[in-house]
Protein backbone atom coordinates (compact mmCIF):
# COMPACT_ATOMS: atom_id res chain seq x y z
CA UNK A 1 0.00 0.00 0.00
CA UNK A 2 2.95 1.99 1.18
CA UNK A 3 4.32 1.01 -2.64
CA UNK A 4 1.40 2.46 -4.13
CA UNK A 5 0.93 6.00 -2.63
CA UNK A 6 4.71 6.65 -3.25
CA UNK A 7 4.19 5.99 -6.87
CA UNK A 8 0.88 7.87 -7.07
CA UNK A 9 2.88 11.09 -5.50
CA UNK A 10 5.89 10.49 -8.14
CA UNK A 11 2.95 10.35 -10.65
CA UNK A 12 1.16 13.68 -9.05
CA UNK A 13 4.51 15.45 -8.80
CA UNK A 14 5.71 14.67 -12.58
CA UNK A 15 2.24 15.88 -14.05
CA UNK A 16 2.38 19.39 -12.00
CA UNK A 17 6.00 19.54 -13.45
CA UNK A 18 5.25 19.16 -17.37
CA UNK A 19 1.96 18.60 -17.97
CA UNK A 20 0.73 21.93 -16.50
CA UNK A 21 1.21 23.73 -19.68
CA UNK A 22 -1.27 22.14 -22.26
CA UNK A 23 0.00 24.42 -25.11
CA UNK A 24 1.75 22.67 -28.03
CA UNK A 25 4.92 24.57 -28.68
CA UNK A 26 5.43 25.17 -32.57
CA UNK A 27 8.95 25.25 -33.93
CA UNK A 28 9.71 28.21 -37.18
CA UNK A 29 8.43 26.93 -40.02
CA UNK A 30 5.66 24.52 -38.62
CA UNK A 31 2.15 24.60 -39.53
CA UNK A 32 -0.97 24.72 -36.62
CA UNK A 33 -2.15 21.69 -38.57
CA UNK A 34 1.17 19.59 -38.01
CA UNK A 35 0.61 20.45 -33.98
CA UNK A 36 -2.87 20.26 -33.19
CA UNK A 37 -4.64 17.02 -33.17
CA UNK A 38 -7.79 17.43 -31.91
CA UNK A 39 -9.95 19.84 -34.36
CA UNK A 40 -11.69 21.70 -31.44
CA UNK A 41 -8.76 23.46 -29.84
CA UNK A 42 -6.69 26.63 -31.57
CA UNK A 43 -2.86 27.02 -30.65
CA UNK A 44 -2.00 30.65 -30.76
CA UNK A 45 1.99 30.46 -29.77
CA UNK A 46 2.66 29.78 -33.59
CA UNK A 47 5.71 31.77 -34.44
CA UNK A 48 5.07 34.00 -37.54
CA UNK A 49 8.64 35.05 -38.25
CA UNK A 50 9.49 33.93 -41.37
CA UNK A 51 5.99 33.20 -43.25
CA UNK A 52 4.60 33.67 -46.82
CA UNK A 53 1.77 35.99 -46.89
CA UNK A 54 -0.05 32.88 -47.78
CA UNK A 55 0.66 30.81 -45.20
CA UNK A 56 -0.06 33.34 -42.34
CA UNK A 57 -3.47 33.90 -44.04
CA UNK A 58 -4.33 30.30 -43.75
CA UNK A 59 -3.46 30.23 -40.09
CA UNK A 60 -5.18 33.19 -39.34
CA UNK A 61 -8.42 31.30 -40.85
CA UNK A 62 -7.51 28.03 -39.64
CA UNK A 63 -9.04 29.23 -36.22
CA UNK A 64 -12.73 29.58 -38.27
CA UNK A 65 -11.72 26.66 -39.71
CA UNK A 66 -12.08 24.30 -36.57
CA UNK A 67 -14.98 25.75 -35.75
CA UNK A 68 -16.58 24.27 -38.73
CA UNK A 69 -16.79 27.60 -40.67
CA UNK A 70 -17.86 27.24 -44.33
CA UNK A 71 -15.42 29.34 -46.58
CA UNK A 72 -16.50 31.19 -49.86
CA UNK A 73 -12.97 32.15 -50.83
CA UNK A 74 -12.10 29.40 -53.38
CA UNK A 75 -8.61 29.01 -51.90
CA UNK A 76 -9.13 28.44 -48.44
CA UNK A 77 -11.84 26.24 -49.51
CA UNK A 78 -9.59 24.02 -51.41
CA UNK A 79 -7.07 23.99 -48.37
CA UNK A 80 -9.28 23.16 -45.62
CA UNK A 81 -11.35 20.48 -47.24
CA UNK A 82 -8.08 18.74 -47.73
CA UNK A 83 -7.73 18.60 -43.75
CA UNK A 84 -8.98 15.35 -41.79
CA UNK A 85 -9.87 17.17 -39.16
CA UNK A 86 -12.04 19.91 -41.19
CA UNK A 87 -15.57 19.20 -40.37
CA UNK A 88 -17.88 21.89 -42.35
CA UNK A 89 -20.96 23.13 -40.95
CA UNK A 90 -23.26 25.58 -41.69
CA UNK A 91 -25.14 26.23 -38.62
CA UNK A 92 -21.58 26.85 -36.84
CA UNK A 93 -21.20 29.46 -33.92
CA UNK A 94 -18.09 31.24 -34.37
CA UNK A 95 -16.88 32.55 -30.91
CA UNK A 96 -13.65 33.43 -30.56
CA UNK A 97 -11.40 33.74 -26.85
CA UNK A 98 -9.46 36.98 -26.08
CA UNK A 99 -6.35 34.73 -27.24
CA UNK A 100 -7.80 34.05 -30.42
CA UNK A 101 -8.83 37.46 -31.06
CA UNK A 102 -4.97 38.75 -29.88
CA UNK A 103 -3.43 36.28 -32.08
CA UNK A 104 -5.58 37.28 -35.25
CA UNK A 105 -4.69 40.61 -35.05
CA UNK A 106 -0.83 39.42 -34.39
CA UNK A 107 -1.15 37.84 -38.01
CA UNK A 108 -2.39 40.70 -39.72
CA UNK A 109 -0.26 43.08 -38.38
CA UNK A 110 2.44 40.50 -39.89
CA UNK A 111 0.56 40.19 -43.27
CA UNK A 112 -0.28 44.29 -43.72
CA UNK A 113 4.12 44.13 -43.04
CA UNK A 114 4.53 41.95 -46.27
CA UNK A 115 1.69 43.39 -47.99
CA UNK A 116 2.14 47.15 -47.43
CA UNK A 117 0.75 48.44 -50.34
CA UNK A 118 -3.27 48.15 -51.49
CA UNK A 119 -4.23 48.43 -55.07
CA UNK A 120 -4.31 52.17 -55.84
CA UNK A 121 -8.08 54.00 -56.02
CA UNK A 122 -9.06 53.90 -59.69
CA UNK A 123 -7.77 50.73 -60.66
CA UNK A 124 -8.70 47.16 -60.97
CA UNK A 125 -6.94 43.61 -60.45
CA UNK A 126 -7.37 41.93 -64.26
CA UNK A 127 -9.96 39.42 -63.87
CA UNK A 128 -8.80 37.52 -67.35
CA UNK A 129 -5.17 37.70 -68.48
CA UNK A 130 -4.17 36.16 -71.55
CA UNK A 131 -1.16 33.91 -71.77
CA UNK A 132 -0.35 34.24 -67.56
CA UNK A 133 2.77 32.96 -66.96
CA UNK A 134 1.76 32.16 -63.42
CA UNK A 135 -1.07 29.81 -62.86
CA UNK A 136 -4.48 31.24 -61.02
CA UNK A 137 -7.90 29.77 -60.21
CA UNK A 138 -9.83 29.87 -63.69
CA UNK A 139 -10.92 33.92 -63.68
CA UNK A 140 -10.54 34.79 -60.18
CA UNK A 141 -8.09 38.43 -59.80
CA UNK A 142 -5.12 37.06 -58.22
CA UNK A 143 -2.32 39.27 -56.67
CA UNK A 144 1.23 37.16 -58.09
CA UNK A 145 3.77 37.09 -55.18
CA UNK A 146 7.17 36.35 -56.11
CA UNK A 147 10.51 36.88 -54.34
CA UNK A 148 12.20 39.46 -56.94
CA UNK A 149 14.54 41.01 -54.87
CA UNK A 150 15.79 38.15 -53.31
CA UNK A 151 15.56 38.92 -50.12
CA UNK A 152 13.64 35.85 -48.91
CA UNK A 153 10.18 38.18 -48.01
CA UNK A 154 7.44 38.21 -50.82
CA UNK A 155 7.35 41.26 -53.55
CA UNK A 156 4.01 41.66 -55.40
CA UNK A 157 2.95 42.13 -59.08
CA UNK A 158 -0.67 43.56 -59.80
CA UNK A 159 -1.53 43.57 -63.29
CA UNK A 160 -4.75 45.84 -63.01
CA UNK A 161 -6.91 47.87 -65.39
CA UNK A 162 -7.53 51.64 -64.86
CA UNK A 163 -11.76 52.38 -64.36
CA UNK A 164 -11.03 55.49 -66.43
CA UNK A 165 -9.74 54.53 -69.54
CA UNK A 166 -8.71 50.65 -69.87
CA UNK A 167 -5.40 51.83 -69.54
CA UNK A 168 -3.33 48.16 -68.65
CA UNK A 169 -1.21 49.04 -65.78
CA UNK A 170 1.49 47.10 -63.92
CA UNK A 171 2.20 47.94 -59.92
CA UNK A 172 5.37 46.89 -58.41
CA UNK A 173 6.20 46.10 -54.88
CA UNK A 174 9.49 45.43 -53.99
CA UNK A 175 10.27 44.66 -50.22
CA UNK A 176 14.03 46.47 -50.67
CA UNK A 177 12.24 50.07 -51.60
CA UNK A 178 9.89 52.04 -50.03
CA UNK A 179 7.61 52.53 -52.54
CA UNK A 180 4.64 51.14 -55.70
CA UNK A 181 6.28 51.69 -58.83
CA UNK A 182 3.11 52.11 -61.83
CA UNK A 183 4.39 50.80 -65.06
CA UNK A 184 2.14 51.49 -67.73
CA UNK A 185 1.91 49.18 -70.40
CA UNK A 186 -1.41 50.14 -72.75
CA UNK A 187 -3.91 52.31 -73.28
CA UNK A 188 -7.32 50.27 -74.88
CA UNK A 189 -10.69 52.05 -74.91
CA UNK A 190 -11.75 49.45 -76.91
CA UNK A 191 -10.69 46.55 -74.44
CA UNK A 192 -9.34 44.09 -77.22
CA UNK A 193 -5.78 44.45 -76.19
CA UNK A 194 -4.58 41.40 -74.81
CA UNK A 195 -2.29 41.69 -72.01
CA UNK A 196 0.61 39.20 -71.33
CA UNK A 197 2.51 38.89 -67.74
CA UNK A 198 4.72 36.28 -67.08
CA UNK A 199 7.11 36.36 -63.26
CA UNK A 200 9.53 34.00 -62.33
CA UNK A 201 12.55 34.38 -60.46
CA UNK A 202 14.34 38.25 -60.52
CA UNK A 203 12.54 38.54 -64.08
CA UNK A 204 9.41 40.36 -64.84
CA UNK A 205 7.93 39.65 -68.99
CA UNK A 206 5.20 41.86 -69.46
CA UNK A 207 3.42 42.68 -73.48
CA UNK A 208 0.11 43.44 -75.39
CA UNK A 209 -1.20 40.88 -77.92
CA UNK A 210 -3.81 42.49 -80.54
CA UNK A 211 -4.90 39.89 -82.84
CA UNK A 212 -7.15 40.23 -86.15
CA UNK A 213 -5.94 40.32 -89.53
CA UNK A 214 -3.20 42.50 -88.78
CA UNK A 215 -1.26 41.15 -85.84
CA UNK A 216 0.67 43.38 -83.39
CA UNK A 217 2.72 42.26 -80.42
CA UNK A 218 4.71 43.83 -78.14
CA UNK A 219 6.59 41.98 -75.29
CA UNK A 220 8.93 44.17 -72.66
CA UNK A 221 11.98 42.69 -70.20
CA UNK A 222 12.79 43.55 -66.95
CA UNK A 223 15.74 42.27 -64.77
CA UNK A 224 16.29 43.16 -61.16
CA UNK A 225 19.42 44.90 -61.00
CA UNK A 226 20.78 44.65 -56.97
CA UNK A 227 23.73 47.43 -57.64
CA UNK A 228 20.23 50.16 -58.06
CA UNK A 229 17.97 47.82 -55.83
CA UNK A 230 15.69 48.15 -58.19
CA UNK A 231 14.16 46.64 -61.83
CA UNK A 232 15.84 47.07 -65.26
CA UNK A 233 14.67 47.49 -68.47
CA UNK A 234 16.85 44.53 -69.96
CA UNK A 235 15.28 43.64 -73.54
CA UNK A 236 12.30 44.79 -75.74
CA UNK A 237 10.86 43.29 -79.17
CA UNK A 238 7.87 44.04 -81.36
CA UNK A 239 6.58 42.00 -84.37
CA UNK A 240 3.50 43.37 -86.56
CA UNK A 241 2.01 41.24 -89.38
CA UNK A 242 0.02 41.81 -92.20
CA UNK A 243 -1.32 39.58 -95.48
CA UNK A 244 1.92 39.97 -97.14
CA UNK A 245 4.56 40.12 -94.78
CA UNK A 246 5.89 40.36 -90.90
CA UNK A 247 8.51 43.45 -89.78
CA UNK A 248 9.81 42.07 -86.30
CA UNK A 249 12.43 44.04 -83.76
CA UNK A 250 14.46 42.44 -80.88
CA UNK A 251 16.67 44.97 -78.75
CA UNK A 252 19.09 44.24 -76.52
CA UNK A 253 18.83 47.06 -73.80
CA UNK A 254 21.94 46.16 -72.08
CA UNK A 255 24.56 45.97 -75.31
CA UNK A 256 22.62 48.02 -77.19
CA UNK A 257 22.39 45.62 -80.03
CA UNK A 258 19.22 45.43 -82.13
CA UNK A 259 18.02 43.52 -84.66
CA UNK A 260 15.48 44.47 -87.45
CA UNK A 261 14.10 41.91 -89.94
CA UNK A 262 11.24 41.84 -92.54
CA UNK A 263 9.58 39.05 -94.37
CA UNK A 264 7.61 40.15 -96.86
CA UNK A 265 6.23 38.83 -100.40
CA UNK A 266 8.00 40.61 -104.05
CA UNK A 267 5.64 42.17 -106.29
CA UNK A 268 6.07 39.59 -109.32
CA UNK A 269 5.89 36.11 -108.22
CA UNK A 270 4.62 36.51 -104.69
CA UNK A 271 7.91 34.69 -102.81
CA UNK A 272 8.61 35.52 -99.59
CA UNK A 273 11.87 37.29 -99.12
CA UNK A 274 13.70 37.93 -95.60
CA UNK A 275 15.76 41.10 -95.02
CA UNK A 276 17.85 41.43 -91.79
CA UNK A 277 19.56 44.90 -90.64
CA UNK A 278 21.74 45.02 -87.75
CA UNK A 279 22.23 48.61 -85.62
CA UNK A 280 23.45 49.57 -82.27
CA UNK A 281 21.47 51.90 -79.86
CA UNK A 282 22.69 52.80 -76.50
CA UNK A 283 20.34 54.02 -73.89
CA UNK A 284 20.80 55.06 -70.49
CA UNK A 285 19.55 52.73 -67.21
CA UNK A 286 15.71 52.33 -67.76
CA UNK A 287 13.68 51.26 -64.80
CA UNK A 288 10.07 51.55 -63.96
CA UNK A 289 9.86 55.01 -63.44
CA UNK A 290 10.80 55.92 -66.81
CA UNK A 291 8.79 53.27 -68.57
CA UNK A 292 5.40 55.52 -70.10
CA UNK A 293 3.82 56.15 -73.59
CA UNK A 294 7.33 57.77 -74.38
CA UNK A 295 9.53 55.70 -74.08
CA UNK A 296 7.90 52.73 -76.06
CA UNK A 297 7.81 55.39 -79.04
CA UNK A 298 11.54 55.72 -77.95
CA UNK A 299 11.70 52.11 -78.13
CA UNK A 300 9.72 51.91 -81.17
CA UNK A 301 11.64 54.39 -83.22
CA UNK A 302 14.85 51.89 -83.10
CA UNK A 303 15.53 50.73 -86.34
CA UNK A 304 13.24 52.54 -88.05
CA UNK A 305 15.53 53.80 -90.50
CA UNK A 306 15.16 50.05 -92.20
CA UNK A 307 10.93 50.21 -92.63
CA UNK A 308 10.00 51.65 -96.27
CA UNK A 309 8.08 54.67 -96.24
CA UNK A 310 7.41 55.53 -92.74
CA UNK A 311 7.81 59.25 -92.63
CA UNK A 312 7.08 61.87 -95.15
CA UNK A 313 10.58 64.09 -95.93
CA UNK A 314 8.60 66.80 -96.47
CA UNK A 315 8.22 67.40 -92.69
CA UNK A 316 11.09 65.98 -91.77
CA UNK A 317 12.18 68.93 -89.35
CA UNK A 318 9.79 67.87 -86.97
CA UNK A 319 10.24 64.51 -86.98
CA UNK A 320 13.90 65.13 -86.87
CA UNK A 321 13.45 67.30 -83.54
CA UNK A 322 10.98 65.17 -81.84
CA UNK A 323 13.38 61.91 -82.25
CA UNK A 324 16.17 64.39 -80.73
CA UNK A 325 13.73 64.89 -77.87
CA UNK A 326 13.45 60.93 -77.21
CA UNK A 327 17.53 60.37 -77.58
CA UNK A 328 17.82 63.38 -74.53
CA UNK A 329 15.62 61.77 -72.96
CA UNK A 330 16.17 57.98 -72.95
CA UNK A 331 19.73 57.64 -74.52
CA UNK A 332 23.01 57.19 -73.13
CA UNK A 333 24.46 59.81 -74.85
CA UNK A 334 28.01 58.99 -74.27
CA UNK A 335 29.59 61.38 -77.01
CA UNK A 336 28.26 64.01 -75.07
CA UNK A 337 30.19 66.10 -71.92
CA UNK A 338 28.19 65.64 -68.13
CA UNK A 339 28.49 69.36 -68.56
CA UNK A 340 26.43 69.86 -71.26
CA UNK A 341 23.58 67.03 -70.62
CA UNK A 342 21.12 68.76 -68.81
CA UNK A 343 21.41 72.27 -70.53
CA UNK A 344 21.28 70.05 -74.67
CA UNK A 345 18.00 68.22 -72.91
CA UNK A 346 15.89 71.64 -72.11
CA UNK A 347 17.32 73.06 -75.26
CA UNK A 348 16.00 70.40 -77.66
CA UNK A 349 12.53 69.73 -75.44
CA UNK A 350 12.20 73.81 -75.81
CA UNK A 351 12.54 74.06 -79.81
CA UNK A 352 9.71 75.67 -81.15
CA UNK A 353 9.64 73.91 -84.46
CA UNK A 354 7.43 76.31 -86.67
CA UNK A 355 9.83 79.01 -85.40
CA UNK A 356 12.47 76.39 -86.82
CA UNK A 357 10.72 76.59 -90.16
CA UNK A 358 9.87 79.53 -90.68
CA UNK A 359 13.73 80.71 -90.17
CA UNK A 360 15.83 81.78 -93.37
CA UNK A 361 18.38 79.38 -92.22
CA UNK A 362 16.22 76.51 -90.48
CA UNK A 363 18.14 77.53 -87.42
CA UNK A 364 16.83 77.44 -83.39
CA UNK A 365 19.04 78.87 -80.53
CA UNK A 366 18.59 79.64 -76.73
CA UNK A 367 21.38 81.39 -74.27
CA UNK A 368 22.34 79.32 -71.01
CA UNK A 369 24.72 80.21 -68.92
CA UNK A 370 26.95 76.74 -68.65
CA UNK A 371 29.63 77.51 -66.27
CA UNK A 372 32.30 75.36 -67.54
CA UNK A 373 35.09 74.65 -66.59
CA UNK A 374 37.91 75.97 -68.94
CA UNK A 375 40.97 75.27 -66.66
CA UNK A 376 42.69 78.28 -68.03
CA UNK A 377 44.49 80.60 -65.41
CA UNK A 378 43.83 83.64 -67.42
CA UNK A 379 40.48 83.16 -67.73
CA UNK A 380 39.05 84.31 -64.00
CA UNK A 381 35.65 84.78 -64.21
CA UNK A 382 32.59 82.89 -66.85
CA UNK A 383 29.83 85.25 -66.79
CA UNK A 384 29.00 86.20 -70.08
CA UNK A 385 26.04 83.95 -72.07
CA UNK A 386 26.90 80.78 -73.85
CA UNK A 387 24.68 80.16 -77.16
CA UNK A 388 23.35 76.54 -77.90
CA UNK A 389 22.35 76.05 -81.78
CA UNK A 390 20.62 73.84 -83.63
CA UNK A 391 20.79 74.00 -88.11
CA UNK A 392 18.84 71.16 -90.10
CA UNK A 393 19.93 70.99 -93.66
CA UNK A 394 17.35 68.50 -94.84
CA UNK A 395 18.73 68.81 -98.48
CA UNK A 396 21.92 67.84 -97.68
CA UNK A 397 20.96 65.67 -94.75
CA UNK A 398 23.03 67.19 -92.10
CA UNK A 399 22.23 68.55 -88.61
CA UNK A 400 24.52 70.47 -86.29
CA UNK A 401 23.64 70.88 -82.50
CA UNK A 402 26.34 73.94 -81.32
CA UNK A 403 27.69 75.11 -78.13
CA UNK A 404 29.46 78.70 -78.27
CA UNK A 405 31.00 78.65 -75.13
CA UNK A 406 32.13 82.07 -73.70
CA UNK A 407 34.85 83.50 -70.24
CA UNK A 408 35.65 86.90 -69.32
CA UNK A 409 39.36 87.57 -69.72
CA UNK A 410 39.85 90.24 -66.96
CA UNK A 411 43.72 92.52 -65.99
CA UNK A 412 43.28 94.07 -63.21
CA UNK A 413 39.88 93.62 -62.81
CA UNK A 414 38.79 95.12 -66.02
CA UNK A 415 37.33 92.41 -68.59
CA UNK A 416 39.74 93.20 -71.58
CA UNK A 417 37.85 90.42 -73.90
CA UNK A 418 36.01 87.23 -73.85
CA UNK A 419 37.30 83.80 -74.75
CA UNK A 420 35.11 81.84 -76.92
CA UNK A 421 35.34 78.06 -77.33
CA UNK A 422 32.53 76.17 -79.98
CA UNK A 423 31.30 72.54 -79.73
CA UNK A 424 29.60 70.88 -82.31
CA UNK A 425 27.65 67.50 -82.65
CA UNK A 426 27.12 66.90 -86.43
CA UNK A 427 24.14 64.41 -87.22
CA UNK A 428 23.64 62.65 -90.36
CA UNK A 429 19.74 62.36 -91.72
CA UNK A 430 18.62 59.20 -92.65
CA UNK A 431 15.46 57.49 -94.52
CA UNK A 432 12.22 57.73 -92.37
CA UNK A 433 14.23 61.30 -91.25
CA UNK A 434 16.62 59.27 -87.96
CA UNK A 435 19.19 60.91 -87.84
CA UNK A 436 22.71 59.40 -87.04
CA UNK A 437 25.35 60.74 -84.55
CA UNK A 438 28.91 61.37 -87.04
CA UNK A 439 31.38 63.31 -84.84
CA UNK A 440 32.33 65.77 -82.21
CA UNK A 441 34.37 68.88 -83.54
CA UNK A 442 35.30 71.85 -82.20
CA UNK A 443 36.98 75.47 -82.70
CA UNK A 444 38.32 78.41 -80.22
Amino acid sequence: MKNSLNLFVIIVVLCLLFACDNTAKVTPGSSLTDVVDEPSTTNTTIDLEGKTIDELRILRNEIFARKGYIFKDAFLNNHFSKQEWYTPNKDAQIDLTDAEKEYIASIKKEEASLQPFEIPEGYELLTSISRLGNKVDGFTPRIIKQDIDGDQIIDEIQLTKSKKDNARVLFVSLSKRNDLQKIYITNDEDDITLPYLEVKDNIIKYGVHQPGSGHFETNVTLTYNPKINNLQLTHYTNSSSIMYGTVSKEYDVITGDYTFTEIAATIDDDTMRTTVNKGQQESRVLTPQDIDEDLYFYLEMIGIQYKDDFYDDRYCEEQLIEHLVLEFTYGKLSYVDDVYKKALQDFINSIDVEALIASSDNRYFKTYRLHRDWNLNYIEEDECEDTLYLTIDVDNHSAVIMINNCALVKEDGETIHSSEQSTMFEYSIETNCIYKFKRVTGAG
